[in-house]
């Protein structure tokens, strides 16, 4: 038996992120009758499962050709998901109290990422309609609702979204060593328990102290603190196949209602039976906390860079069975992954403008720099938009000869150096700003330790790894870059946090690319939060413009 202690709390991984309320107004809507102003309503719909789903409408008002509605909408936000979202303004017919009779005025589509991620997440546009050329202007204000704003926290075991302190100070146990702590929660549908929270592991203690950590609220309990949750101690294994030292059950309710008190571990597993140790709850509350959106909110950016994997064991480019094939009928996968993920992070920088990389290839004049611009410019390496990302890459396949070794480390350190440069100038807003490296590769590279290395770098900058392995090959490197199971660590230095997420596009189903943006990105808002906290960087306040103001129209 291993000698580390940890400790885990499961929920459901269904759980939105946040939820929002969308507040409209709008303005110039033209007039659908000859004498007199419109009487408008606003409907919304979001796209899923490939049809336009109506959320609600608001109330209509008389005679307004200027708007304020008092009806908001409650969307849910998962960063991850690029939500297609339409608000359509229709002039109403209050005889008929249908909008089949209505006349559309016009409307507005985007996705609820550029919404939160315009400024002071206010996101004004015209509105569309091929038969009226000026139909008017819409206004959509963002606010995320308050109880997204609560957290558990603990000095041992936190949980994050309305709980802001649980802690288990000491375990006091009768057999072995403990390990990690973690917490589970029964989803409601299925019954099943979801893993929530895992602390970091405690080494060779009968009695470890877990740190303090936070956890939303949402997350473990979906704000019903009656939830069962149950709460774990592990005897942690360095080879993954770690041990359960015991085991309670409760709620979050009763977590706050034991501080100063113990929780007694039980063991079903045990044919002996008896006590198997006690946790100690020495904090357990809940506060309001910054949100990932509240610094989305305050202007914060997130800058994206790729890069893209040429090497050789991608195979020859003009072959049809190469990973780098380009078809006039299908996309690779390479054109599939850097589309989606694109897609999503693409809103979250204002003026989409992201280095793109190569690497593991030589150039058209027979150099092989470690990695290369694939716009050829060195100096600027960026191109706009997920559009120029694709166009680079296409041009790129037809002009560069893959080669080998495949190092990795390079372009790493590269973004590092980067990013270090731009912390060394203050600037207003630019502490709060993140950037996510995105890898697509078939993961075959021949520098395992450097690229190790560099990721630790990166652990203590504001930086996180996205990594796609395309193709076939033996990815277990990328694994070891993971670290799901295991903190990084090269010769003694060990990374400050996890930072890379890493994800086969082969173990996705039916190539549903929505799949790998949710496994690839779900975890940037909570890498994110970790570093703004453990660096004490709050969002800066803004000065909201009065919700009357328009700032374009």
């Amino acid at each position: 038996m291993t000698e580390n202690a940890a400790f885990k709390l499961l929920a459901n991984l269904e759980t939105p992120e946040s939820c929002l309320e969308l507040r409209i107004s709008c303005k110039k809507l033209a007039k659908m009758d000859l004498c007199f102003p419109s009487d408008p309503v606003v409907v919304c719909q979001v796209l899923k499962e490939g049809a336009w789903q109506e959320v609600g409408r608001t109330e209509y008002i008389h005679n307004d050709s200027n708007p304020k509605f008092t009806t908001a909408f409650r969307l849910e936000y998962r960063f991850a998901t690029a939500l297609p979202v339409r608000f359509n303004v229709y002039d109403f017919d209050k005889r008929t109290s249908s909008l089949e009779k209505a006349e559309f005025i016009g409307s507005l589509q985007t996705t609820l990422s550029e919404i939160v991620s315009a400024p002071s997440s206010i996101l004004e546009g015209p509105l569309a309609n091929p038969k009226i050329s000026n139909p008017g202007f819409i206004r959509v204000v963002a606010e995320e609702t308050l109880d997204y704003k609560d957290v558990l926290r603990g000095s041992s075991l936190g949980v994050n979204s309305s709980i802001e302190s649980v802690a288990f100070k000491r375990v006091s146990r009768l057999r072995g060593f403990p390990g990690p702590l973690r917490i589970t929660n029964i989803p409601p549908q299925d019954g099943s328990y979801a893993l929530v929270y895992q602390s970091e592991v405690q080494h060779k203690s009968v009695n470890p102290g877990w740190a303090p950590a936070s956890v939303p609220v949402v997350h473990i309990c979906n704000r019903d603190y009656e939830r069962p949750l149950l709460v774990e101690v592990m005897d942690w294994s360095r080879f993954g196949k770690h041990s359960l030292v015991g085991y309670c059950s409760t709620t979050v309710h009763d977590l706050m209602a034991a501080i100063g008190s113990e929780l007694l571990l039980s063991n079903a597993h045990d044919k002996k039976g008896g006590l198997h140790g006690k946790v100690y709850v020495s904090a357990c509350r809940i506060e309001k906390s910054e949100t990932f959106l509240d610094y989305l909110h305050a202007g914060a950016q997130l800058s994206m860079t790729v890069a893209i994997d040429f090497s050789k064991s991608n195979g020859d480019f003009g072959n049809p069975a190469s990973l780098h094939y380009l078809s006039n009928s299908r996309q690779n996968s390479y054109q599939e992954a850097l589309r989606a993920i694109g897609g999503v992070l693409e809103p979250y920088d204002s003026d989409r403008k992201f280095p793109v990389y190569g690497f593991g290839g030589a150039l058209p004049d027979g150099s092989n720099p470690p990695f290369f611009a694939l716009n050829g410019n060195a100096v600027k390496p960026e191109v706009v938009g997920t559009r120029g990302i694709l166009s680079a890459y296409e041009n790129a396949v037809n002009d560069i000869i893959p080669i080998e070794p495949t190092r990795l480390a390079p372009v790493i350190h590269s973004v590092c150096d980067k990013i270090s440069q731009g912390l060394a100038i203050p600037s207003v807003g630019g502490a709060q700003n993140y950037h996510v490296l995105v890898v697509v590769t078939d993961g075959q590279i021949d520098d395992m330790e450097e690229s190790a290395k560099a990721v630790i770098r990166g652990s203590k900058l504001p930086l996180s790894m996205i990594i796609v392995g395309i193709g076939k090959q033996n990815f277990d490197g990328m694994d070891l870059l993971d670290a799901d199971d295991n903190v990084l660590e090269v010769h003694g230095e060990v990374a400050e946090r996890d930072i890379v997420q890493f994800v086969p596009i082969r173990e996705l189903t039916s190539g549903d690319l929505s799949k790998l943006t949710e496994e690839v990105l779900r975890e940037i808002p909570s890498q994110y939060m970790k570093y703004m906290k453990s660096h004490n960087v709050k969002p800066i306040p803004v000065v909201d413009p009065k919700r009357s103001d328009w700032r374009l129209y």
